[in-house]
C-alpha cells in the first residue's frame, strides 16, 4: 500500500476520534469549546474537530486569551487566531487579561497565574456559550514529559498518572496519545501554518528542560519510543489509581468513626490490619476530606502519622502543615484542623440522612458523565449519558433518576436546601417553596435538612428520593438522557 498525503491525514484523524472514543470524551449535540494560542498542538486540535465536526455532531466555539505578556507578539497572535476562526467560519473570542499584574496580586509564578486565568476564563466562556466541553490541545509528549518530571520531582501513582485524558467531565484532550511529530506531519500536509511560543526556549522552567535536553537523550540514546512508551505508562499508573482510590474510599468509610467541622476521628484497629499502600491512601483521604486539599501534605507527613500510629502512646500528636493535628488516644485518630478557610469557602450543613455518625454535607460537584465519590457522605453517584433509544428505563428505585441531558447540562452539584428554595415538581403547573413541597409530601422537620438535592445553577432539578423537576423530565423530543444512579458505598 502507498501510503499518500490523503491516506496519512485519515490515519491522524482516525487516531483522534479512537481517543475520543476511548474516553467518551464527546456525545452527538455537544458544544465545544476549544482553546487556541495558535501553537502547533492547539491548531491540530482545532482542525481535527473541525473536520470530524459533521461525523462527531458537535458545535465548535474558538477562544483565546492574550495575557498581555509578550506585548505585540501576543497582540499578532491574537489576531493569527482569529483569523483561522473567520477562515473556518467559526464563532470565536479573544480576550486579553492583565497577568503580570494579576501574578503581583496574588502573589504566584507567571505559570500558575496563566493556568489560573486561562481557566477562569475558559468556565466563563463555557457558561456564556451554554457549552458542554472545553478542549484543550495536550499531546502526548506533554504527558511524556509530565511523568518526567513528576518522576524527577518525586511522585506516587496518582502523579505518574499525569495529565487526565478528561477532567470533572468537562475538560477533554483529544491529542493526548498524539505525538508532536503527528502533529507536525498533519499541519504540513493541510498547509496550516502556525506560530511558535519563545518562552517554551527558556530552560530556566524544568519542563523546557526535559523537552529539550533529556527527551531528546532518552529518544537518541537510550530508546526510539520513550514518548509512546510513558504515554501508556501514566495510562497504566492512572488506571491503577482509580481502582485502587475507589477501594480506598470503601474502606476509608469502614474506619471513620466521626467527622463534623474541623474533626475527623478514624479507628486505628482497622488501620492497621490494612496493608501500608492502603494505610497511606486513607490518611491522605481523611486529610482531604478535612481540608479539602493536600496542598503543602507529603509523603513524609503521612509517614510521621504512621510512625504515631505504630507507637501506640496515648495523647501523642504532631503537627503538619496547614493548622492541622493529629492526635492517637487509645485507638483512635484526630485529624483536626484550626484553619477556618474551607468552612469560609464551603459552610457546613445539616447532618446527611441516618448514617449513623454526625457526618456533615459539603456543597459538592458531580463529574457528567462519571463517577463521583462523596467521601464524607460514603454514597457514590454514577451518571451516564446515553441515546433516548438505548435506555431501560426504570421507575422503580428511587435512587435512580432518568433526565432531559440537553436541559441539564454537565454543570451539576449536590446539596441540601437553603432558605428559599423553590421547586418545580413533576406533574404541577408551576414552582413553590422546597418547604412547602415537603409539608404537602408529609416530611417530617427533622428530616427535612438531610435530604439531597441535585441542583444546576441554583434550580433544583430532583429532590433525591423523592420527585423529579418538570423542567428536566423526558418527554417525546428528548435525545440524550442523562442516568444518575446513587449508591452507598
Amino acid at each position: 500500500m502507498i501510503i499518500t498525503g490523503k491516506n496519512m491525514m485519515d490515519m491522524f484523524l482516525k487516531k483522534v476520534k479512537r481517543c475520543i472514543e476511548k474516553y467518551r470524551m464527546i456525545v452527538s449535540n455537544d458544544i465545544v469549546i476549544v482553546g487556541v494560542s495558535g501553537g502547533p498542538d492547539s491548531l491540530a486540535l482545532l482542525y481535527s474537530l473541525y473536520y470530524l465536526r459533521e461525523e462527531l455532531n458537535i458545535g465548535i466555539i474558538v477562544v483565546h486569551l492574550n495575557h498581555m505578556i509578550r506585548g505585540e507578539e501576543a497582540d499578532r497572535e491574537a489576531i493569527f487566531v482569529e483569523d483561522h476562526a473567520k477562515r473556518l467560519g467559526l464563532p470565536y473570542t479573544v480576550k486579553k487579561v492583565d497577568v503580570p499584574t494579576y501574578m503581583k496580586e496574588k502573589g504566584l509564578s507567571s505559570q500558575v497565574a496563566g493556568r489560573e486565568v486561562r481557566y477562569q476564563f475558559f468556565e466563563s466562556e463555557l457558561k456564556r456559550h451554554s457549552a458542554n466541553k472545553i478542549a484543550l490541545g495536550h499531546t502526548a509528549n506533554d504527558q511524556a514529559e509530565t511523568v518526567l518530571m513528576r518522576i524527577i520531582r518525586g511522585s506516587g501513582t496518582r502523579g505518574l498518572g499525569g495529565i487526565p485524558p478528561i477532567r470533572n467531565g468537562l475538560i477533554i484532550r483529544p491529542m493526548i496519545e498524539i505525538t508532536r511529530r503527528e502533529i507536525e506531519r498533519f499541519l504540513s500536509l493541510n498547509g496550516i501554518e502556525y506560530v511558535k511560543d519563545p518562552s517554551n526556549l527558556d530552560f530556566r522552567y524544568l519542563r523546557n528542560r526535559i523537552r529539550g535536553e533529556l527527551l531528546p537523550i532518552l529518544e537518541r540514546d537510550y530508546n526510539p519510543k520513550i514518548i509512546e512508551i510513558l504515554r501508556n505508562s501514566a495510562e497504566i499508573f492512572s488506571d491503577d489509581d482509580d481502582y485502587l482510590s475507589g477501594y480506598s474510599n470503601d474502606i476509608f468509610c469502614n474506619l471513620l468513626l466521626e467527622e463534623k467541622k474541623g474533626v475527623i476521628i478514624l479507628d486505628v484497629s482497622i488501620l492497621r490490619g490494612l496493608h501500608v499502600a492502603l494505610q497511606r491512601r486513607v490518611l491522605r483521604k481523611g486529610l482531604k476530606v478535612l481540608r479539602g486539599d493536600l496542598s503543602r501534605i507529603s509523603g513524609r507527613h503521612i509517614s510521621d502519622i504512621l510512625r504515631l500510629v505504630k507507637m501506640r502512646v496515648s495523647n501523642r500528636y504532631i503537627e503538619l502543615p496547614g493548622d492541622i493535628t493529629v492526635k492517637y488516644i487509645y485507638d483512635k485518630l484526630y485529624l483536626s484542623s484550626n484553619n477556618r478557610m474551607r468552612s469560609q469557602d464551603k459552610p457546613y450543613l445539616k447532618p446527611y440522612l441516618d448514617h449513623g455518625k454526625s457526618i456533615y454535607l459539603l456543597k459538592e460537584g458531580l463529574t457528567i458523565p462519571g463517577s463521583t465519590f462523596i467521601s464524607i457522605l460514603c454514597v457514590r453517584f454514577d451518571a451516564e449519558i446515553r441515546d433516548i433509544n438505548d435506555v431501560d428505563l426504570d421507575f422503580n428505585n428511587n435512587f435512580k433518576v432518568f433526565l432531559d441531558y440537553e436541559k441539564t447540562g454537565n454543570s451539576l452539584w449536590v446539596r441540601t436546601r437553603r432558605p428559599g428554595d423553590r421547586f418545580h415538581p413533576l406533574g404541577m403547573s408551576g414552582s413553590k417553596k422546597l418547604k412547602d413541597f415537603f409539608i404537602d409530601e408529609k416530611v417530617q422537620r427533622e428530616e427535612r435538612d438531610r435530604i439531597l438535592l441535585l441542583v444546576s445553577n441554583n434550580k433544583i432539578l430532583w429532590v433525591v428520593g423523592m420527585r423529579v423537576s418538570e423542567e428536566v423530565r423526558l418527554t417525546d423530543e428528548t435525545k440524550k438522557v442523562l442516568i444518575i444512579d446513587i449508591k452507598r458505598s
